[in-house]
C-alpha cells in the first residue's frame, strides 16, 4: 500500500470509529504490527523510540530521535525531533493537543494479548497529557483482512489437504506409529507444493488424543492399534507468496466396536460447531455486529448444558491468514477476552473439542470466511464419524 493510500485509510477509519487519532509507537523493534502497517522493515536498526501519529484530519507527524533523524523517511509528514526524555514527552503534548481520545496498541485488562504491546510506561505517559487511550484492535483487522484474490489460495490447498486426508483413512492399517502417519502426511504436503512452515501435522490415537496439541515425535510415538479412536489436525497452504492457510481436524474410530460415549460426544461437539456458524449468520443477517466473545459463549453455553463443559479447555476458534494464527478476531472468550468485531474478510477456525483425559478426545474443526455479511465454510465437514 502506497504512504498516501495508507494516511486515507486509516484517516477513513479514524472518522468511522470517532476517534482523534491513531498513535503508533517502537522501541527496538517491539511492535510488529505497527511494522507491518508502516511497512518498516524488521531488521531495520532502531535504538531509540519513535513515535507516528496520523490524525482524523490534516497531515501526519513524525517523531524521532535526534540521534536517529533519518528513520521512517518513507513516510510522509512533518518530522519533530527531541533529544531528552523530557522533551520527548513535551512534543508529545504538542502533537497530541488538539485529540481526547486515540487508538494504540493497547487492550484493556490485556484482553488481547495480541494487540496490547505498548508498556505501562508509554501508557502512563500519554494519559499524563489528558489523553484517552482506546484499543487499535479493529483498526488493525482492517489491514488484515483476506481478500477474494487471496481465499482462492486457502481452496487450492484444501483441494489437496482433502485428498491427503482420505489417504490416511485408506491407508491406516499399513502404517504402525502414530509419528509414521505424521510423516507421511507432511510428505505429501511437500510434494504437492504445500507448506506448513515447518510445522508438522497432528495424528494422535487412543488417549493421546485427549491432549489437544499432542505431537508425537519418532523416539515417542504410540503403536496404532485397532478399537482405538484418533485424531488428524492438518494445516498448510501453497508454497507461494502471499498464500493463506488451511486447517481441519477430524477424527475418527480404528476398530468396529465404537463405545456409546464417544458417539454421543461426537455429536455433541459437532452440533456445537455448527451452532457457532449459525449464530454468526443470524446476526449478520440482521445487520447487527458480532463479536469473537460472543460466538464462543454460544459454543461453551451448548457444551456446559451437556454436562462437558470442563472438558473444553482451549477457545472456540482462531484467526488464520498468512499465518496459521494470524491478527484478526479469535472466537474466544475463555482463554482471552476477544471484543474485537468479525466483519467481511475475516477468516477464522471453529473447532470445538472435548477431552477427556485418559480416553480420548474429539474436535471438529473448519474453516469460515465472511464475505458479503455471510459466514461461509470453506473446508470439507465432518458431520459423520469415520469408522475404519
Amino acid at each position: 500500500m502506497m504512504e498516501n493510500d495508507l494516511i486515507k485509510k486509516v484517516q477513513a477509519l479514524l472518522k468511522k470509529f470517532n476517534l482523534d487519532g491513531w498513535l503508533f509507537y517502537d522501541f527496538q523493534n517491539r511492535n510488529y504490527i505497527a511494522q507491518m502497517i508502516l511497512n518498516i522493515n524488521p531488521k531495520e536498526h532502531f535504538t531509540r523510540r519513535w513515535f507516528y501519529f496520523i490524525p482524523k484530519d490534516g497531515e501526519p507527524i513524525k517523531l524521532l530521535s535526534r540521534v536517529e533523524p533519518h528513520k521512517l523517511e518513507h513516510l510522509e509528514g512533518k518530522k519533530l525531533l527531541y533529544s531528552t526524555w523530557k522533551e520527548m514527552i513535551e512534543k508529545l503534548k504538542e502533537i497530541l493537543k488538539n485529540s481526547k481520545t486515540i487508538a494504540m496498541e493497547y487492550s484493556r485488562n490485556c484482553s488481547i494479548p495480541y494487540i496490547s504491546i505498548i508498556d505501562a510506561g508509554i501508557y502512563e505517559i500519554i494519559k499524563s497529557l489528558s489523553v484517552e487511550i482506546v484499543s487499535s484492535a479493529d483498526l488493525i483487522q482492517t489491514f488484515f483482512l483476506i481478500l477474494e484474490n487471496e481465499i482462492k489460495t486457502h481452496y487450492q490447498a484444501g483441494e489437496i489437504i482433502r485428498n491427503v486426508l482420505f489417504d490416511v483413512f485408506n491407508n491406516l492399517s499399513s502404517f504402525k506409529y502414530e509419528f509414521e502417519v505424521c510423516e507421511f502426511i507432511y510428505n505429501r504436503l511437500i510434494e504437492n507444493n504445500l507448506t506448513t512452515d515447518g510445522d508438522f501435522p497432528i495424528f494422535a490415537i487412543g488417549e493421546n488424543s485427549s491432549n489437544p496439541h499432542y505431537m508425537p515425535t519418532k523416539d515417542k510415538s504410540k503403536k496404532i492399534e485397532k478399537e482405538n479412536p484418533f485424531l488428524i489436525d492438518i494445516w498448510a497452504r501453497l508454497n507461494q507468496e502471499n498464500s493463506i492457510y488451511y486447517d481441519i481436524t477430524w477424527v475418527g474410530y480404528y476398530g468396529v466396536n465404537v463405545p456409546d460415549e464417544y458417539k454421543k460426544v461426537f455429536d455433541i461437539v459437532k452440533v456445537a460447531r455448527d451452532l457457532a456458524v449459525e449464530y454468526i449468520n443470524d446476526k449478520l443477517d440482521k445487520n447487527m455486529e458480532v463479536f469473537g466473545y460472543e460466538v464462543d459463549d454460544v459454543v461453551r453455553s451448548y457444551i456446559n448444558q451437556k454436562g462437558y463443559g470442563n472438558y473444553f479447555i482451549h477457545r472456540t476458534g482462531h484467526s488464520i491468514g498468512k499465518f496459521v494464527h494470524w491478527f484478526n478476531v479469535n472466537i474466544d472468550n475463555f482463554e482471552t477476552h476477544d471484543n474485537r468485531r468479525i466483519m467481511n474478510g475475516c477468516l477464522f477456525s471453529i473447532e470445538p473439542g472435548i477431552y477427556i483425559n485418559g480416553k480420548f478426545g474429539i474436535r471438529l474443526e473448519i474453516d469460515v470466511y465472511i464475505k458479503d455479511n455471510k459466514a461461509i465454510i470453506t473446508t470439507i465437514k465432518q458431520d459423520d464419524l469415520i469408522i475404519i
